[in-house]
Protein backbone atom coordinates (compact mmCIF):
# COMPACT_ATOMS: atom_id res chain seq x y z
CA UNK A 1 0.00 0.00 0.00
CA UNK A 2 2.86 2.14 0.84
CA UNK A 3 4.11 2.00 -2.92
CA UNK A 4 1.01 2.50 -4.64
CA UNK A 5 0.61 5.61 -2.44
CA UNK A 6 3.99 6.95 -3.19
CA UNK A 7 3.04 6.10 -6.93
CA UNK A 8 -0.40 8.05 -6.14
CA UNK A 9 1.55 10.72 -4.89
CA UNK A 10 3.79 11.12 -7.98
CA UNK A 11 1.33 10.47 -11.01
CA UNK A 12 -0.47 13.52 -8.73
CA UNK A 13 2.55 15.35 -9.19
CA UNK A 14 3.04 15.24 -13.28
CA UNK A 15 -0.66 16.07 -13.29
CA UNK A 16 0.03 18.97 -12.17
CA UNK A 17 2.62 19.98 -14.20
CA UNK A 18 0.89 19.25 -17.35
CA UNK A 19 -2.42 21.20 -15.57
CA UNK A 20 -0.61 24.59 -14.95
CA UNK A 21 1.16 24.63 -18.59
CA UNK A 22 -0.09 23.80 -21.68
CA UNK A 23 3.09 24.91 -23.84
CA UNK A 24 6.54 23.61 -23.15
CA UNK A 25 6.28 20.59 -21.56
CA UNK A 26 7.60 17.42 -21.92
CA UNK A 27 7.86 13.64 -20.32
CA UNK A 28 11.73 13.46 -21.45
CA UNK A 29 11.36 17.24 -19.42
CA UNK A 30 14.37 16.20 -16.73
CA UNK A 31 12.21 17.81 -14.18
CA UNK A 32 9.31 15.43 -15.20
CA UNK A 33 11.60 12.77 -16.05
CA UNK A 34 13.09 12.63 -12.58
CA UNK A 35 9.74 12.10 -10.76
CA UNK A 36 8.50 9.49 -13.02
CA UNK A 37 11.64 7.28 -12.46
CA UNK A 38 10.59 7.68 -8.38
CA UNK A 39 7.39 5.31 -9.62
CA UNK A 40 7.96 1.89 -8.76
CA UNK A 41 6.70 1.18 -12.58
CA UNK A 42 5.31 -2.70 -11.70
CA UNK A 43 3.00 -4.74 -13.28
CA UNK A 44 0.06 -6.64 -11.71
CA UNK A 45 2.37 -9.58 -11.83
CA UNK A 46 5.02 -7.51 -10.21
CA UNK A 47 7.51 -7.00 -12.86
CA UNK A 48 9.40 -4.30 -14.11
CA UNK A 49 7.51 -1.77 -16.75
CA UNK A 50 9.94 -1.32 -19.30
CA UNK A 51 10.66 1.20 -21.89
CA UNK A 52 10.53 5.18 -22.12
CA UNK A 53 9.14 7.62 -19.16
CA UNK A 54 5.46 7.84 -21.29
CA UNK A 55 5.36 3.56 -21.59
CA UNK A 56 6.46 3.78 -17.46
CA UNK A 57 3.73 6.85 -16.61
CA UNK A 58 0.94 5.15 -18.70
CA UNK A 59 1.93 1.12 -16.98
CA UNK A 60 1.97 2.81 -13.48
CA UNK A 61 -1.00 4.78 -13.65
CA UNK A 62 -3.06 1.84 -15.27
CA UNK A 63 -1.65 -0.64 -12.32
CA UNK A 64 -2.53 1.96 -10.13
CA UNK A 65 -5.94 2.31 -11.38
CA UNK A 66 -6.64 -1.24 -11.50
CA UNK A 67 -5.97 -1.68 -7.56
CA UNK A 68 -7.83 0.68 -6.51
CA UNK A 69 -10.98 -0.71 -8.90
CA UNK A 70 -10.19 -4.49 -6.82
CA UNK A 71 -9.76 -3.04 -3.46
CA UNK A 72 -13.07 -0.72 -3.66
CA UNK A 73 -14.87 -4.24 -4.99
CA UNK A 74 -13.15 -5.47 -2.07
CA UNK A 75 -14.83 -2.83 0.30
CA UNK A 76 -18.11 -2.85 -1.16
CA UNK A 77 -18.45 -6.72 -0.94
CA UNK A 78 -17.33 -6.16 2.72
CA UNK A 79 -14.23 -8.68 2.24
CA UNK A 80 -12.56 -5.82 3.39
CA UNK A 81 -13.57 -3.32 6.25
CA UNK A 82 -11.44 0.21 5.75
CA UNK A 83 -9.31 1.36 3.53
CA UNK A 84 -7.42 4.55 3.89
CA UNK A 85 -8.63 7.79 2.57
CA UNK A 86 -6.01 8.71 -0.35
CA UNK A 87 -8.12 10.48 -2.33
CA UNK A 88 -8.12 14.39 -1.30
CA UNK A 89 -4.93 14.05 -2.95
CA UNK A 90 -5.63 13.52 -6.26
CA UNK A 91 -7.97 16.47 -6.88
CA UNK A 92 -8.60 19.75 -5.50
CA UNK A 93 -12.34 19.56 -6.48
CA UNK A 94 -15.07 17.83 -4.59
CA UNK A 95 -15.60 14.54 -5.75
CA UNK A 96 -19.12 13.18 -6.77
CA UNK A 97 -20.80 11.01 -4.54
CA UNK A 98 -21.98 7.81 -6.01
CA UNK A 99 -25.00 6.14 -5.17
CA UNK A 100 -26.55 2.84 -6.07
CA UNK A 101 -29.42 2.92 -8.99
CA UNK A 102 -32.60 1.12 -7.89
CA UNK A 103 -34.42 -0.37 -10.97
CA UNK A 104 -38.13 -1.07 -10.60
Amino acid sequence: MKEQFEDLETLRRVRKKFAHNWEGVDLEQPDIKAMIGKLHCYTLDQKPIEGRCREKLIGSLTVCCIELQIFLARLESKEQLKAPDVSFRLTTNPQPVYRKQHTV
